[in-house]
């Protein structure tokens, strides 16, 4: 696909899910010549964390996003952006949700499309 300007566009989706008590990160890898558009993520516990959590969603080193898990039973946040997060050339982006505690499993999903500068 291309957009107007007849740059290649590629959508793509990472999916990540955590086992017992670690944390759970999605990434998608940053390529020279290229930048990420971050249009959605989501994230989501199998029980109640053991404690609030901060998930957060970046782009190389920086936050660009930050949900709050609370110390409850939730149901999974979806996110889609009206407008995307851009990160710039060359750099990762990635979602990450710190281990939640005892058994409980977390899961997190980051979506989005990536042009070729």
């Amino acid at each position: 696909m291309a957009d107007f300007s007849g740059r290649f566009i590629a959508q793509w989706s990472e999916v990540a899910t955590q086992n017992t008590n670690v944390a759970a990160t999605a990434t998608k890898a940053g390529v020279a010549n290229q930048r990420h558009f971050i249009t959605g993520y989501s994230v989501s516990c199998s029980a109640a964390p053991a404690a609030a959590v901060s998930t957060t969603v970046t782009s190389a080193a920086t936050t660009v996003e930050r949900v709050e898990l609370p110390a409850a039973a939730f149901s999974p946040i979806v996110v889609n952006l009206s407008a995307p997060i851009r990160c710039g050339i060359g750099e990762a982006a990635a979602i990450t949700c710190p281990a939640v505690g005892g058994t409980t499993r977390s899961s997190v999903a980051l979506r989005g499309f990536t042009t070729y500068e």
